[in-house]
């Protein structure tokens, strides 16, 4: 295989065998319809690894029927402190999040650098 200093095609190669891989154990379980599994076969194409923490806090927001839907990223700044951002429909979804990362199991300190983000309604969209 070639490959050259930023790993190239080789690189290239080895990511795609392995998220071809997942895609296929996937499919066959269903995994694919679920965010989760999206999400996992994503990071594996980019080569993004999450920490033990990250994972916990993911799958308690993602099992949440009120704020599992939101897109909302979590990084692992330094042992138990992690990062959240991305965006919620308003101030009780914002407060659910902090609620639901603060009772993972290892979580010492919360960044929260959440949007809300209203919902639009309908017929103010129409009007747009």
């Amino acid at each position: 295989m070639v490959q050259d200093s930023s790993g190239g095609f080789g690189h290239t190669l080895t990511r795609l065998g392995i998220a071809s891989a997942i895609a296929l154990g996937a499919v066959a379980s269903g995994m694919l319809l679920s965010r989760s599994g999206r999400r996992l076969l994503g990071e594996v194409w980019q080569g993004r690894q999450r920490t033990t923490i990250e994972d916990r806090v993911l799958d308690a927001l993602w099992s949440d029927d009120r704020v599992g839907r939101r897109r909302i990223d979590v990084v692992e700044l330094a042992d138990g402190t992690v990062r959240l951002t991305g965006a919620v429909r308003d101030e009780a979804e914002h407060d659910r999040v902090i609620e639901i990362v603060k009772a993972v199991k290892g979580v010492h300190g919360i960044d929260a650098q959440i949007q809300i983000v209203p919902r639009q309604s309908r017929s103010a969209l129409r009007h747009a």
